[in-house]
């Protein structure tokens, strides 16, 4: 017994939809009017199963989605494959380590460096020391 089809009323249908229904359906079937008792009282009993959500729950429940089903597992009769092999890594050559500097090349290019900060200080020196930039 769907208390939906007995209203004649679809399950999106406002509650004020419902309350029209009812009363519309509980006027035409009302005892006092000449009505059929049973049919009212399905009617009056499906009002109170709708507009009542504790009660519509229990007695119709939503539907629960299905579980899902575990993953195949394979059949005792096959053999079990055997594990992917991965390739052999082959050891990277070592790097080749920098010849030795000889200690004259050092020296060279030390004294090489030192000529070059003293010239760049000796310009800088020359420049400043002009009037125009002493502080007074």
């Amino acid at each position: 017994m769907d208390p939906y089809k007995i209203l004649g009323i679809t399950k999106n249908s406002t509650s004020q939809e419902i309350r029209q229904r009812y009363i519309f359906l509980a006027r035409e079937y009302h005892p006092d009017k000449n009505g059929d008792i049973k049919k009212f009282q399905e009617i009056e009993y499906s009002y109170r199963l709708i507009t009542d959500p504790k009660s519509l729950k229990a007695r119709f429940p939503e539907p629960t989605p299905e579980p899902k089903k575990p993953p195949r597992r394979p059949k005792p009769t096959e053999p079990p494959k055997p594990p992917k092999k991965e390739p052999e890594k082959v050891p990277e050559p070592e790097p080749e380590l920098p010849k030795k500097v000889s200690k004259n090349k050092f020296k060279k290019d030390q004294k090489n460096l030192d000529d070059f900060l003293n010239d760049l200080t000796n310009d800088f020196y020359k420049k400043t020391n002009t009037k125009k930039d002493r502080w007074n």
